[in-house]
């Protein structure tokens, strides 16, 4: 809102985009936000302890499998799914099938790999989109996309790695139970 009420005070636009321009930063933002807020945490927690040891064998430890379909996947789809604007098929834009990866990936590889799917689909999307130039989409369309793409990354990991931390305990439970 500052940005917008200094850009009206020196009339560089009408006032009567403000409100767009108020949501495409509002968007913006809180896209960032949910991109690399995950990320961070995952780190943060790690670092809180004094130890960078586990996450840097926690990285390593997932093999260049794991980062080869978990970065490249959402890529493919991306360049599928924005280079369609190229071909001009009908007016119909296919960005949104960035989010079928993200699905998948967090369905099998939890948080880490939902929110670096998420992650790799956005900025390949975002690449591949400014490539062709074309303006099939606004600005606050494609933030708006990508906090999706994000927030379904993070809700779908969040819930499959709590599925699989009750599993593990049931599991553990009725091993205990079975020696008794």
């Amino acid at each position: 809102m500052v940005a917008g009420a200094l850009f009206w005070t020196y009339d560089m636009f009408p006032v009567d985009i403000i409100p767009g321009i108020a949501a495409s930063f509002w968007t913006g933002d809180g896209t960032g936000v949910i991109m690399a807020f995950p990320l961070l945490a995952l780190l943060l927690s790690e670092l809180q302890h004094k130890n960078i040891r586990p996450i840097i064998h926690s990285a390593l430890s997932l093999g260049p499998k794991f980062y080869s379909y978990t970065i490249l996947l959402p890529m493919l789809f991306a360049g599928a799914g924005f280079g369609t604007a190229i071909l001009e098929v009908g007016g119909n834009n296919l960005g949104y099938i960035i989010v079928l990866p993200v699905v998948w990936l967090a369905s099998r590889e939890g948080i880490v790999g939902g929110t670096l799917a998420a992650l790799s689909a956005n900025m390949s999307a975002a690449f591949v989109y400014a490539q062709i130039g074309q303006e099939d989409y606004s600005v606050v369309e494609l933030q708006v996309l990508f906090a999706l793409t994000s927030a379904i990354g993070l809700i779908i990991g969040a819930a499959f790695d709590e599925r699989k931390q009750v599993e593990d305990k049931l599991f553990l439970a009725l091993g205990e139970a079975d020696k008794a």
